[in-house]
């Protein structure tokens, strides 16, 4: 490309220093090259108008992008837990209704023996065993009301209705508390099957 720039004389007015008739110092002064079109300027204004766009919208979808995997993270490790507390709950009750039919069997064969007039050593052989699966009541009850609050009261009230077995008047009586746990347990089932639904 040729350079357009050329210097340029210019007179000044007149100076006080000079004697008459002295030559005048000439002063250079750079012309100004040509002026861009204002199309040109347009253009150009244009073109940097669409870089800054497409930086934008860039950095907008890498920000976006990340926004949504953030979310699709949380809600993955949002379900994983709820699953997990899900399982947790379904061992729960499983475990209690298992602890409960054991500790109802013990107790029902342990007030038999006792309403039959059975020998103390075999009445307290019973005694151990039904201490033995009451004990096995008792964790499954806790971890339940803290995974379900809503279903602690019917566990408190199966395991207390498996409880009140002890002592039974005679027969009939045993039979009707055994069949009033037994009742008590299902209602238990029935609810948590309902909670998790």
């Amino acid at each position: 490309m040729t350079d357009t720039t050329k210097p340029v004389t210019t007179a000044g007015p007149p100076r006080a220093d000079l004697a008459p008739g002295q030559p005048r110092p000439q002063r250079l002064r750079l012309a100004v090259g040509p002026r861009r079109p204002a199309g040109r300027r347009l253009l150009m204004a244009a073109e940097l108008a669409l870089a800054l766009v497409g930086v934008g919208g860039t950095i907008a979808a890498t920000l976006t992008t990340a926004l949504l995997q953030h979310r699709a993270a949380r809600a993955s490790r949002a379900d994983t837990a709820a699953q997990e507390q899900r399982r947790e709950l379904i061992a729960a009750v499983t475990a209690l209704m298992a602890a409960l039919a054991a500790h109802r069997r013990a107790m029902y064969a342990r007030e038999r023996l006792r309403l039959a007039g059975a020998p103390e050593d075999v009445v307290a052989e019973a005694r151990s065993e039904s201490h033995r699966t009451r004990a096995e009541i008792t964790a499954p009850v806790v971890t339940l009301a803290i995974l379900a609050p809503p279903l602690a009261d019917l566990a408190t009230d199966a395991e207390h209705t498996t409880y009140a077995m002890r002592g039974a008047a005679d027969q009939a009586a045993l039979d009707k508390t055994r069949t009033a746990a037994t009742t008590a347990a299902s209602a238990l089932v029935t609810a948590a099957a309902a909670y998790l639904a």
